[in-house]
């Protein structure tokens, strides 16, 4: 008695949050598939009432052959009661069909919203492993997950109008049934619920292994990771890891499995004893005469058949639980604050000019600042690059020109306008990107440099290789079996690119859009020295207005700039040119002095 009141305090506690998540799936539903969603509430009404009916016409055709009026009117309970099975079963199929259609297109609806959304967020949420959980759960069948709520849902309401009218009918031939069997199947449904709530906590505490468990197939099954991982022979390591993850996980459910189980059991036990109880008192009225052989025939087919379907309601009371669970990982997901800047989407043309006024960032849970205080100014066409030790803050500084993240104190002004206020993908569109952890994209040669600008570009393959040629990276192309039609990627093909060529696409990608500033980490890390002098020729001569910002350790880069900006533990200590730092004597003179030495 002490935990059953212990587990409706606890259900009653959350009762408000799981009406709140219910009915924020149902609007959700209604939204996206309002149509289905409709057919299905009205099949299952249709079907809640056809089993009573059912028993009413098979209780008649007892009554009317006993009485040895096996007639016309035999006939007619006869054929009522087939026409009755009939239209179950093509109601039974035609709900399947709907809740298929529905599963199907909220699947389809869940997806692309979960994809929209993503690209609203700023980059530290990705980078946040307390949101990389969070991911994990949104990505895992959550458009199964709401189906199976509504469809519950729906299944639990007829359920409830179903054994209610069955048990009507058991009302009116002995009342009994009320005091022995209600109160067992309210028991039930809340050690039921508590089990759903305890079977979602498993899952939603153990995110952090499954994506643990998808690392370790990651490494083991991906072609980039096979080479290293064959060679350092960790094969047998990284399946330990897995396994021992995976038999934890399983343990902790095989658990709550087997105290369902033997729950399951006791009830199936009570269950009959009180039928049986119930059952012996209507056959002994029978013989008294009290009541008729149809009612005893067809109380004793409701009673097994109550058994199954109470269970099968708190079941799905359960499941219906358990979904408004997993619908929180949605409502999480969906919570999360996108980027907020205008959405004018006619912002005025860029000129290119750079300000950093005491810019300072700070990655969540880092111990220290990745940029302190740094200021400087880059002029409309000028080519600045910035170099420093790893660690120094230079991809830092590129994220957040590139407006991937913003300022934690501080202000970045283009144009002399606060960048925070520039339209997102205003500003994207005339701005030209290529991080140093650039994509490699699966498809053709052709795709991988149009992608730079699709929308302009890959239809345009006249185009695309007139800037090859400009940059000087369509020899290398023309050398592949299809050239620009050649596939690439091992993921679904057969030709891959060394890490050098796959650095030109990249580049020549990045220099696919019509820009006025372009912003470049580490462009010429794996290029040879002509690949190199031929960017930069390019840079002097055909884009001669583009503001460029260049993170490089590379001094023959260096050298070429305009101006080198030198970052130290996340502070601007140099800048000036090559000549000029050199002359100075500071850190930049004495990381070129170590670098001639080796």
């Amino acid at each position: 008695a002490a935990e059953t009141i212990r587990v409706m305090g606890k259900l009653r506690g959350s009762f408000a949050v799981h009406a709140k998540q219910a009915r924020w799936t149902l609007a959700y539903v209604r939204q996206h598939a309002p149509r289905w969603l409709t057919l299905s509430i009205v099949l299952a009404l249709a079907l809640a009432a056809l089993p009573s009916i059912q028993v009413l016409t098979t209780r008649q055709l007892i009554n009317t052959v006993v009485d040895f009026n096996a007639g016309s009117d035999a006939l007619v309970w006869l054929s009522l009661s087939v026409a009755v099975a009939f239209l179950t079963q093509v109601l039974t199929s035609g709900r399947i069909y709907v809740a298929q259609r529905m599963r199907k297109t909220l699947h389809e609806s869940i997806t692309l919203d979960i994809l929209q959304h993503s690209t609203t967020l700023e980059l530290d949420i990705f980078e946040n492993p307390r949101y990389q959980d969070t991911f994990q759960r949104v990505q895992d069948n959550m458009g199964e997950h709401i189906a199976n709520f509504v469809d519950s849902l729906i299944l639990f309401v007829t359920g409830v109008l179903e054994v209610a009218g069955l048990i009507f009918i058991l009302v009116q031939i002995d009342p009994l049934i009320l005091v022995i069997v209600l109160p067992l199947i309210a028991i039930y449904a809340l050690y039921d619920g508590l089990y759903a709530r305890r079977r979602f906590r498993e899952d939603y505490d153990r995110t952090t292994m499954y994506r643990w468990t998808g690392y370790f197939s990651y490494k083991l099954l991906n072609y980039t990771n096979v080479p290293e991982v064959r060679l350092l022979n960790l094969a047998p390591w990284l399946i330990d890891q897995y396994r021992a993850l995976i038999s934890t996980i399983l343990d902790a459910l095989q658990k709550l499995d087997n105290r369902k189980t033997q729950l399951d059991l006791l009830f199936v036990g009570a269950f009959l004893s009180a039928f049986f109880v119930t059952f012996a008192r209507v056959v002994t009225r029978t013989i008294e005469q009290a009541i008729t052989v149809g009612d005893m025939v067809v109380y004793g087919q409701i009673v097994l058949q109550l058994r199954g379907r109470l269970q099968s309601l708190s079941n799905t009371f359960a499941r219906a639980y358990q979904e408004t669970l997993y619908t929180s990982n949605l409502m999480e997901y969906f919570a999360l604050q996108p980027i907020t800047a205008p959405a004018d989407p006619t912002f005025a043309p860029l000129r290119g000019e750079i300000a950093f006024h005491n810019v300072s960032f700070h990655y969540p849970n880092a111990p220290t600042p990745a940029l302190k205080e740094v200021s400087f100014t880059v002029q409309p066409g000028e080519i600045v690059a910035v170099m420093g030790a790893n660690g120094a803050g230079k991809s830092t500084l590129v994220k957040l020109l590139s407006r991937l993240y913003s300022p934690t104190a501080g202000s970045i002004e283009i144009d002399g306008i606060d960048l925070q206020s520039i339209p997102v993908a205003a500003y994207h569109r005339q701005v030209a990107f290529m991080l140093q952890n650039y994509n490699l994209y699966e498809g053709t040669i052709h795709e991988n440099i149009a992608f730079g600008d699709w929308q302009r570009l890959l239809n345009a393959p006249d185009d695309v290789r007139a800037l090859a040629v400009e940059v000087g990276i369509d020899e290398m192309i023309q050398q592949f079996p299809q050239a620009y039609d050649t596939k690439v990627g091992l993921a679904f093909h057969h030709f891959n690119l060394s890490v050098g060529q796959w650095q030109k696409l990249a580049l020549l990608r990045t220099l696919a859009k019509s820009a006025a500033m372009l912003i470049l980490d580490e462009p010429t890390a794996s290029m040879d020295a002509k690949s190199e002098g031929a960017l930069f020729s390019w840079l002097r001569q055909g884009r001669q207005n583009m503001t460029t910002i260049l993170i490089s350790h590379r001094f023959s880069t260096l050298r070429m700039a305009d101006r080198v900006l030198v970052l130290d533990d996340g502070r601007l200590i140099e800048q000036g040119t090559h000549a000029e730092l050199l002359e100075r004597n500071g850190q930049y003179a004495q990381m070129y002095s170590l670098y001639h030495a080796l």
